[in-house]
């Protein structure tokens, strides 16, 4: 629900519930303020959120266009369990990391929360491997047979056309 739209549920229950004894010229009065505030909470509500558990969720990016926004979704609490569970089952490796070049699919890219108090950057995960950004340092990890990024990318269905995934889950098990 856009902000507007709960600028306007929120006035007129007002309005309806508490104003409607004044008069007409008071009643515009009233209602400006009304939604001046409204809309000052509201504000300081989404932005709270922003802090307070919206960015608390992990948000995954299908790196594959040039030119216009990649898809992304959010896991939901179990599917954050699991996918913490299978990146720390991962063997950490040595050494640089081949880079994210070209145009077609590029990878996946974890965003949005911190594990166990550590601020995590972006986890980016491609063929293979993984690499765990924090603080501009990466960690790179083995992701042998693509176990993970097959499982992420089976956590996309349903949020990215059909035939994207499916293009894609092809290329992963190629």
């Amino acid at each position: 629900m856009s902000l507007y739209s709960c600028n306007c549920i929120l006035s007129s229950f007002i309005y309806e519930k508490h104003i409607s004894i004044v008069s007409d010229k008071m009643r515009v009065h009233l209602s400006l303020l009304l939604v001046v505030g409204a809309n000052i909470i509201l504000i300081g509500l989404s932005e709270a959120n922003v802090f307070c558990g919206a960015e608390d969720t992990l948000r995954v990016e299908l790196d594959v266009f040039s030119g216009r926004e990649n898809p992304t979704w959010i896991l939901g609490a179990q599917d954050e369990r699991i996918f913490i569970e299978k990146l720390r089952s991962l063997p950490k490796i040595k050494g640089e990391v081949s880079g994210w070049h070209g145009l077609g699919y590029r990878g996946l890219i974890v965003r949005g929360r911190s594990i166990e108090d550590i601020s995590v950057g972006d986890i980016k995960i491609h063929n293979g491997t993984v690499s765990v950004i924090i603080e501009n340092n990466a960690s790179n990890y083995s992701d042998t047979g693509r176990v993970l990024e097959l499982w992420l990318i089976k956590t996309a269905k349903g949020h990215i056309e059909d035939k994207l995934y499916e293009s894609i889950l092809k290329k992963i098990k190629t």
